[in-house]
């Protein structure tokens, strides 16, 4: 073998989950005793499936950990040699290429700490998936979790002075007139006249008192930060602040996520394996901010 690395930077998000039908922690419990054979999706156009599923406990919390896995079937990659040659990988017909997501869920405080995984599972088809396999039971829907100073800044604001969004490349329109009538009239004037990207600033003067609707501000938010899980390039969400002490704060959106990374080593197939994202996964789990979060 050639001069490869042997680790690679893992990044885990935090997200709070919402049941809006059923019960999750029933559902996983459910589909542990299915045949792997009984587990699979087909999301567009990519077969997902619940590899493997356990429990976990922990300072007296029952926790559910397992892995999910992206197969694709088409436009497969081939196999190189470092020094001359490409060869088919020599897959089956009803064989592909996986990629794999493992994952972290809390029944008590209704959490999920989801691996990132750009070619696996995204929340979005994280929480497709569960929804798809047991529609008549299932609708759990998630969000990220926001550092603690972030809420922190949040919950001392006086009022809300601003709100700043920018979109390059302009993708997905459509689902942005979604956010709020505000976004949608300004998306429907940079359509008209033919724009690549957009930039938006909702504010107010300085008069006293005088604060955006925050009721409406948080609901744009979350139907911005959903866009963007779903792909849509927001490149800046953030809002501006006014603090009892007169003070002006940003609070950003993006940046503020709570999450978390680590360096993991390869095993001997070049693979960082289940067990070791496992422990990075548990290991978030007891990251002490995310901890304070959910026992305030």
């Amino acid at each position: 073998m050639g001069t490869n690395t042997t680790s690679r930077q893992i990044r885990a998000d935090y997200y709070r989950l919402s049941e809006e039908k059923g019960d999750f922690g029933l559902l996983l419990k459910s589909l542990m005793k299915k045949k792997i054979s009984e587990r699979k999706v087909y999301l567009a156009d990519r077969l997902v499936r619940l590899e493997q599923c356990s429990t976990w406990k922990d300072k007296g919390k029952e926790l559910v950990e397992g892995e999910l896995v992206r197969i694709r079937m088409e436009n497969l990659p081939v196999k190189a040699s470092e020094d001359a040659g490409i060869v088919d990988l020599g897959l089956k017909d009803n064989e592909g290429i996986g990629e794999e997501t493992a994952f972290l869920y809390s029944p008590n405080d209704k959490v999920v700490i989801l691996q990132r995984n750009r070619l696996g599972v995204s929340y979005v088809r994280f929480c497709d998936y569960f929804n798809h396999i047991d529609p008549a039971n299932t609708m759990i829907t998630m969000l990220p979790m926001m550092r603690l100073a972030a809420l922190e800044r949040m919950k001392n604001a006086a009022g809300f002075r601003a709100l700043t969004l920018t979109v390059a490349p302009v993708g997905g329109i459509e689902d942005l007139k979604g956010c709020g009538a505000s976004v949608a009239h300004a998306m429907d004037a940079m359509s008209s006249l033919d724009g690549e990207k957009i930039s938006i600033t909702v504010s107010l003067t300085q008069r006293q008192g005088k604060t955006l609707n925050k009721p409406s501000l948080i609901d744009t938010v979350k139907n911005l930060m959903l866009r963007r899980e779903m792909g849509t390039p927001i490149a800046t969400l953030r809002v501006r602040a006014d603090e009892d002490d007169d003070g002006v704060n940003v609070i950003d959106f993006i940046k503020d996520r709570l999450s978390v990374s680590d360096s993991l080593p390869f095993d001997s197939d070049r693979r960082i394996s289940y067990n070791t994202r496992r422990q990075f996964l548990r290991a978030a789990w007891n990251l002490k901010e995310f901890q304070k979060l959910i026992t305030e």
